[in-house]
C-alpha cells in the first residue's frame, strides 16, 4: 500500500491536501469491488480516517477518493 498526496477539494486557504492509500478487500464477484480508503493528515500523520468503499471494479485510485471530499 503506497501513500499518494492528493487534494480532496478547495478550502478557504486553497487545496485541502491529504495522503491517501487504497487497500483492496475480497471481490464481490458481480463486477464490483470493495476497498478500504485511508486518509492521513499531512501535518499529523497519526491522524487517520477510514472509508469502506464499494464500486465498479474499474474504479481508478484517483477517482476513489473524490467521493469523500
Amino acid at each position: 500500500m503506497a501513500w499518494k498526496r492528493r487534494s480532496c477539494g478547495d478550502g478557504v486557504n486553497g487545496p485541502r491536501l491529504y495522503d491517501w492509500a487504497k487497500a483492496g478487500l475480497p471481490a464481490t464477484g458481480d463486477g464490483y469491488d470493495r476497498w478500504l480508503l485511508i486518509r492521513r493528515s499531512i501535518t499529523d500523520p497519526i491522524n487517520l480516517a477510514y472509508y469502506l468503499c464499494f464500486g465498479p471494479a474499474s474504479t481508478q485510485d484517483a477517482a476513489a477518493h473524490r467521493a469523500t471530499g
